[in-house]
This record gives structure tokens, C-alpha cells and sequence, in this order.
């Protein structure tokens, strides 16, 4: 995400900083105007992120939580069958930034101050590609799958997806969503 980002019309503004790594080790120059989280915010360990991030944002700086979100596909209903027969995550709970910053908010983590949504736009890719977007998802990682298992889950997706996607392309209407708020420091809020 970060060389995608790097090859936008401004992703070589000197004014930018781009940082990789651990936000519990990672090397920081504060303050920070934005701090941009999406979908892995949910797996760190947040009574040590938040905090981190409250003490690093300039006064005015926000948190913004990121998430791409679609209304459901024709095919959802048949999908989600085969979710629950190859994930490896088999207590993975569905959750969105929504509900991540809800939860914050009850752990006095986060205050949120807005939201602001897209409009949809419409998003196509291959059928092959579509499916590999799934095996970018820790529950269907080529990594962690069996190769047979891998298999027989891209067979069956294929097959799903040409009764829907006859000219062999996927079309979502995409949206997304930043919720921005504050981070909080529970020790010195």
C-alpha cells in the first residue's frame, strides 16, 4: 500500500512521511497532523497503539479509520458457504471500521468528531483477480492453505462467479468510509 501511495500525483511530497513497521517499536517524529488506520487496526493491541498515536498527533491532528465497503453482491449468499468451509479463521467475526471505533470509544480510546463517505463508484476486475483478492485475506492466505484446499476453493469460486460475471469480469460499486476522530491517552485524558 505504501509504494501504491508513493506512485500517486503527490506521493513524492516532501511533506509526506511515509512509515513502515510496528507502531509499538517503529521510530517516530512528532507531532503528526493524520494518522491514516485501516483494516489491520483491529488486530494491534490497542491499549498501547491508541495512546502511541494521541501522543504523536499535533493538537488539531485526527485519526482517520479507513475502509472500502460495497453493497452486497448477487452471489454473497452463495459465497459465504464456502467462507465457512476454507477459511482457516473459523471464528473470524465480521467486523467494520464502524464497529472498531465504537468499541475504542467504550474502552475511552477514541472520540470520534466525523464521518465522511464516498459516493460509489464502480470498481471492475478479472475473475482471477477478484479471487486473489480473497487469498490477500489472512483467513485464505496462499501461505497458510493447503495447495488442494487452495484449489478446490479457487475451482469453486470460478464456477460461482461465471454464473454471475458471464463475460468473465467482476463490477462492484465501491464506496468508502474515514471515520476521524482523536485518539485518546486513558493515563492523561
Amino acid at each position: 500500500m505504501i509504494a501504491a501511495g508513493k506512485e500517486t500525483v503527490y506521493g513524492a511530497d516532501p511533506r509526506i512521511n511515509w512509515i513502515v513497521g510496528g507502531i509499538e517499536q517503529v521510530g517516530l517524529n512528532p507531532p503528526y497532523a493524520l494518522i491514516v488506520a485501516a483494516a489491520s487496526l483491529h488486530w494491534m493491541p490497542w491499549t498501547q497503539t491508541l495512546p502511541r498515536f494521541a501522543q504523536t498527533l499535533s493538537d488539531n491532528g485526527y485519526l482517520a479509520l479507513v475502509e472500502q465497503h460495497s453493497p452486497p453482491d448477487p452471489w454473497a449468499d452463495e459465497l459465504t458457504p464456502l467462507f465457512a468451509q476454507y477459511s482457516l479463521n473459523q471464528a473470524f467475526q465480521p467486523y467494520s471500521m464502524e464497529t472498531v471505533a465504537a468499541e475504542l470509544e467504550t474502552y475511552g480510546l477514541f472520540r470520534q468528531v466525523g464521518l465522511w463517505e464516498t459516493e460509489p463508484v464502480p470498481f471492475r476486475q478479472s475473475v482471477d483477480a477478484w479471487i486473489e483478492a480473497i487469498h490477500a485475506r489472512n483467513g485464505f492466505s496462499r501461505d497458510r492453505m493447503a495447495l488442494t484446499d487452495a484449489a478446490e476453493f479457487d475451482q469453486q469460486v470460478r464456477a460461482l462467479l461465471s454464473r454471475h460475471c458471464p463475460n468473465g469480469e467482476v463490477v462492484q460499486q465501491i464506496q468508502v468510509r474515514i471515520i476521524y476522530g482523536n485518539p485518546l491517552d486513558p493515563a492523561y485524558d
